[in-house]
């Protein structure tokens, strides 16, 4: 996940066209969804570490110094689908994202009784 925080809050913003809200609401949106998906990336990733490589991301990160740049060239080098997974992550959360987002924009559509 080599893209800055603020590119990824725009790749938010492109792949779930949020265009009925306002820039603030957006914003907020795509910070939280950043979050998200930085989280989830993260998650989907440590299932593919060894216990031992497991041990040493523990201890690189209870030090409390570990950058985010730090912490995915660690995870890069040392596993090979690295950038699959994160692909595999972001879509799959784009795709929820959107399921969600339809959901709920048909919610508000629906006449209430």
């Amino acid at each position: 996940m080599t893209q800055t925080h603020a590119q990824l809050q725009q790749l938010v913003l492109e792949h779930l066209a949020l265009t009925d809200m306002s820039n603030d609401e957006k914003s907020q949106i795509a910070e939280q969804a950043v979050d998200v998906l930085s989280k989830r990336v993260f998650v989907d990733l440590v299932p593919a570490l060894s216990e031992e490589d497991r041990f040493v991301l523990r201890d690189m990160l209870s030090d409390g110094e570990l950058s985010d740049e730090e912490m995915e060239a660690f995870l890069r080098d040392i596993l090979p689908r690295y950038a699959d997974v994160v692909r595999a992550s972001v879509e799959a959360f784009f795709a929820e994202m959107r399921s969600a987002l339809a959901q709920t924009s048909g919610a508000d559509s629906e006449p209430t009784a």
